[in-house]
């Protein structure tokens, strides 16, 4: 159900040159390149009407995330960037590598109404082609961090500025992030800064996550609300996914019900006011 649900989505292939980040910058999107501004672009507004809901088997989607303990921050001039060998994600018979998730201090993607959150994480996944697939998750400021942000640690960055590269000290494992997950929404489009390359996949959480106010402070003030302008949906399909049983990250530490969410009810992007 899910192959034939996904290879319904039209697909437009393309490539293009790895971009520096001196090459660019978001408050001049419109001189991006031709490349930017052609076919099926990110981010979108996430938004109904959906195309379809589907349930899929927990095999179909797999998070093989590990604990690693050299990851490291860069402050690239237009992005916080976190680098590491962070593991897998098994998607629809194919394995992606994680190596880089960029933060976003606002949130790219929007929902509803336009809505967006205080944080979007951008995971980034290639497989031995090259193709891409981005996890996308959003969190929201709460009195208290989600435990892979307190492994995280965010406020060590305080005072990095463009061209700083910083360890982390501690482990961390992403896929603490996802543990008892049980919907995300899937579509396809591009990466979302220069070289904008296309036939990207986007898997994004649903449910918000926690992040503290002291955290959040810690962002770099250069980089808040850099991000790039919503892009057309282009009648592209938006799938809603629902994992016939939700994410098991038992194996490690993880994150309480009552702190893996905002509230006890957990908070989604779906619901339109996140």
């Amino acid at each position: 159900r899910l192959l034939m649900a996904i290879g319904a989505i039209a697909i437009i292939v393309g490539s293009a040159q790895a971009t520096s980040d001196s090459e660019w910058s978001y408050a001049d999107q419109n001189k991006w390149g031709d490349y930017c501004h052609e076919g099926m672009q990110s981010p979108v507004n996430i938004n109904s009407p959906y195309s379809s809901e589907i349930t899929i088997e927990n095999d179909e989607l797999r998070f093989e995330y590990h604990e690693i303990d050299n990851s490291y921050f860069v402050h690239t001039g237009n992005n916080l960037k976190l680098y590491g060998d962070f593991g897998n994600l098994r998607f629809n018979g194919y394995n992606y590598a994680a190596s880089e998730v960029t933060f976003l201090r606002l949130s790219e993607h929007t929902f509803g109404k336009s809505k967006t959150t205080d944080l979007e994480l951008q995971i980034l996944h290639e497989d031995l082609s090259g193709k891409k697939l981005i996890v996308v998750v959003n969190y929201k400021k709460n009195s208290t961090d989600s435990l892979f942000m307190e492994q995280l640690n965010l406020p060590q960055i305080d005072g990095i500025e463009q061209g700083d590269s910083l360890f982390v000290n501690s482990e961390i494992d992403l896929g603490l992030i996802f543990n008892k997950a049980t919907q995300f929404v899937y579509y396809r489009g591009s990466l979302p800064r220069p070289p904008c390359t296309l036939d990207v996949q986007y898997i994004i959480l649903t449910t918000i996550r926690p992040i503290s106010k002291r955290s959040l402070a810690a962002f770099p003030e250069d980089l808040v609300s850099m991000k790039r302008d919503t892009q057309d949906r282009n009648n592209r399909d938006i799938v809603i996914m629902n994992l016939k049983a939700g994410v098991d990250y038992s194996k490690s530490k993880s994150d309480s019900p009552s702190r893996i969410s905002l509230a006890a009810n957990a908070t989604s992007i779906l619901v339109e006011g996140c």
